[in-house]
């Protein structure tokens, strides 16, 4: 981030590593976020609130 609030449009991911050491459950992790952002809508009741 910029001093001035703003982003730079930096977005390098080094959460797994690169080349040759790059984690190899990298996939595994990644699916297993996407699952549970996909199964909220199933879990919770979204609604608005009244008031």
């Amino acid at each position: 981030m910029i001093p001035d609030g703003t982003l730079n449009g930096d977005d390098v991911d080094f959460a797994f590593g690169f080349g040759r050491r790059i984690c190899v459950g990298q996939y595994v992790a990644d699916a297993s976020v996407r699952t549970a952002i996909a199964t909220l809508p199933a879990a919770f009741t979204f609604e608005k609130v009244r008031g």
